[in-house]
């Protein structure tokens, strides 16, 4: 169809112009600004959205924002002139994220989605297999997934048989996948039953495990993040401790991955390993063979991978023996460390100018006996950010310190835990705790004015034979049901269901039906 162009004369749009850094950190504040001109007029309205969540918008010429995961997030302002012309420019920005043991995607579910994300959980199961706890926001499901872990997380462990502990892994981060369109991907790393390093992640056709150069030590901890600049495209990279305990690396160049050995002193507990993201490069901390705590950095030259040194950090009180580590981002250029001192006291390093600042928390007798800390950044309503890091006591009574800035203050949770497994700030969602018992996995999640705990399912799930038909008319109902009838549809629908949730058909099934394809129809009428 050809359109005839307007006769009169048009008003002429704005053009708008973005500043502000191409490179962000998750868990940090990323600063833009607008400018604007145009002829005869002026601009009077910028509108933003950050490329992460339809809800995450803001009016202004100065704007703020909190990047939920390791990604490319186009920056978009839309500016307004008092002419009634508009015009929108996109700036990218290449975010950098740490590992977890849960990670959160957009979702593009079109049916009974209750939000725009996707929760994933992973953890091994009792017989040293992979799982993953899924959330569509409305209930959880588990579900097994290719993957065979080595000894290390689930007993005989350092907690005993049957007891879930952090220290091992599984890491996982989410990213924008080549391999899958680059689509938002949750991959998972772990010591495979080999030895090796290995991997699993969702591909375009369900869930994908293959083995990575590298072979972490028995327990070793693992840390995952992404490495990108301006140019690049954020890449993983999976530190662990390898052979006698020294700090290694196997980072993705191209369609392999390569291995690395980084320098300074090695360790003597495997299982206490931290990771932070700054704009200049990665921050991987842990404890030294003398129980000194120490930070591996590449912030020398960056993206490059050569600049790496070591760093002690002196604490007045030392650190005790096997303490915990747990790691955020608290600027863009910046990071903090949380651990506990010698007096079994909570305590937090900050880079400070050319050395590191150390200070006491208001959280008493945590627990050292398992990898029981996890620190994470919330954006406050203020648009301000709050520092949080969440532990066990010795009674496993689970607590969060948080501190604005000014004041930290411990707030206890319910429920009680044997370790922590991860923590959650996702945009959109309720910051969420996951918590081992025993072998029982708990959820405390916030509800703003408190806390709920949840119980978690810790076993696959199963599906009752039952089939849910929609039709629009009468006589569509008749249709289904008489299709359905003849088709066998409800056997059908779980060994379907079976196929989809383990990878392979029943026991007894041999194949699956021929695809078949609705024709289209269009019904009502114009108007």
């Amino acid at each position: 169809m050809l359109i005839a162009p307007p006769a009169s004369t048009q008003q002429l749009a704005p053009a708008p112009v973005i500043s502000g850094s191409h490179v962000g950190v998750t868990g940090t504040a990323a600063g833009f600004s607008a400018t604007g001109t145009v002829p005869g007029g002026s601009v009077t309205k910028y509108q933003w959205t950050f490329g992460y969540d339809r809800n995450a918008n803001q009016a202004g010429q100065d704007v703020s924002t909190v990047f939920p995961g390791a990604g490319i997030y186009p920056v978009t302002v839309t500016a307004t002139s008092s002419l009634g012309t508009v015009a929108t420019r996109t700036w990218d920005v290449t975010v950098r994220g740490a590992s977890s043991a849960v990670t959160s995607i957009p979702s593009d579910a079109v049916w009974y989605s209750t939000t725009p994300t996707r929760q994933y959980l992973f953890l091994p199961t009792a017989t040293g297999g992979l799982a993953t706890e899924t959330s569509d926001g409305s209930v959880w499901l588990q579900q097994a997934v290719p993957g065979q872990l080595g000894p290390g997380r689930l007993g005989p462990g350092r907690l005993g048989p049957g007891r879930l502990d952090p220290g091992g892994g599984p890491a996982a981060l989410a990213y924008p996948d080549p391999a899958v369109d680059d689509a938002m991907t949750p991959h998972a790393y772990f010591r495979s039953s080999g030895g090796t390093l290995a991997e699993t992640y969702l591909g375009q056709a369900g869930w994908i495990t293959q083995t990575l150069a590298g072979q972490p030590e028995q327990g070793s901890a693992l840390a995952t993040t992404t490495a990108g600049s301006e140019t690049q495209e954020p890449v993983p990279a999976v530190f662990y401790f390898g052979a006698a305990g020294q700090l290694s690396e196997t980072a993705e160049q191209g369609t392999s991955w390569v291995t690395s050995t980084l320098p300074g002193p090695e360790t003597t507990d495997a299982s206490s390993l931290a990771l932070a993201n700054t704009t200049a490069g990665v921050g991987v901390f842990y404890l030294g063979s003398s129980g000194a705590l120490t930070m591996a950095s590449d912030t020398g030259q960056g993206d490059t991978g050569q600049g790496w040194h070591s760093t002690t950090i002196s604490s007045p009180y030392d650190v005790a023996a096997a303490s915990p580590l747990a790691a955020i981002s608290t600027g863009a250029d910046q990071a903090s460390v949380f651990f506990v001192d010698g007096q079994g006291t909570l305590a937090e390093a900050t880079a400070a100018g050319s050395g590191w600042r150390v200070q006491v928390l208001p959280g008493t007798n945590p627990t050292t006996a398992t990898t029981s800390l996890a620190a994470a950044s919330e954006q406050l309503t203020s648009g301000a950010l709050s520092q949080e890091v969440f532990w066990l006591s010795q009674s496993g009574q689970p607590a969060v310190t948080a501190g604005n800035g000014q004041q930290w203050q411990t707030t206890t949770l319910p429920g009680t835990a044997t370790s922590i497994l991860a923590v959650s700030t996702y945009p959109g969602l309720p910051q969420e705790l996951f918590l081992a018992d025993g072998a029982t996995l708990r959820l405390d999640a916030s509800t703003g004015s408190g806390w709920t705990a949840t119980t978690l399912p810790n076993t696959a799930a199963t599906f009752a034979s039952r089939v849910l038909q929609y039709a629009a008319t009468p006589g569509d109902d008749t249709s289904a049901s008489t299709a359905a009838t003849a088709l066998q549809t409800p056997p059908l629908a779980v060994d379907l269901a079976y196929y989809a949730t383990h990878g392979t058909l029943p026991a007894g099934v041999t194949k699956l039906p021929t695809q078949g394809t609705p024709a289209p129809v269009c019904a009502g009428s114009p108007g």
